[in-house]
């Protein structure tokens, strides 16, 4: 991988990471995309973004347990049944898999960490205290914006 692979895709998973873990989700509907976009072959796209799914959720969720927004006792009820348990389960066995299969590029994985690490603990630490407009418009541009180059791509604009 060339090193200005590595800039573009550590900058794209900051942003990814940040802007997810401030709406408690982990980001993988779009790591995969962005990263085979930036011409990784998918089989290591998935389990890269498997594995950042993981990192994103952890991150953020020690974040809100220091600013006491995790309620624990709730997560211990409704854990069990709910889509980050699935998810989590998921994304861990796709990850273990993925490890096991060879489908990981270590050095990249390495430098990814480490942007989805500080992309998360960022956009978490913004959601401490803002708004609730502020959270709906952050979260409708977010979206536009990893969307239009996708679509774009997709209707052979770019």
């Amino acid at each position: 991988m060339s090193t200005s692979f590595l800039i573009i895709a550590f900058v794209a998973i900051q942003v990814i990471s940040g802007a997810f873990s401030m709406f408690g989700k982990g980001g993988g509907s779009l790591y995969t995309p962005v990263l085979v976009m930036l011409g990784m072959a998918v089989a290591p796209a998935i389990s890269t973004a498997l594995f950042l799914n993981l990192v994103t959720a952890l991150t953020a969720t020690i974040v809100f347990q220091r600013n006491k927004l995790l309620d624990c006792r709730f997560c211990l009820v409704f854990l069990p049944g709910a889509n980050s348990l699935i998810v989590t389960v998921t994304s861990l066995v796709g990850t273990v898999g993925r490890f096991v299969l060879g489908h990981v590029d270590y050095r990249f994985l390495t430098a990814a960490t480490v942007a989805c690490i500080l992309g998360s603990a960022v956009g978490s630490h913004v959601t401490v205290k803002p708004s609730p407009g502020f959270m709906r418009i952050a979260f409708a541009c977010i979206m536009w914006f990893f969307a239009t180059p996708i679509a774009l791509k997709l209707m052979g604009i770019l």
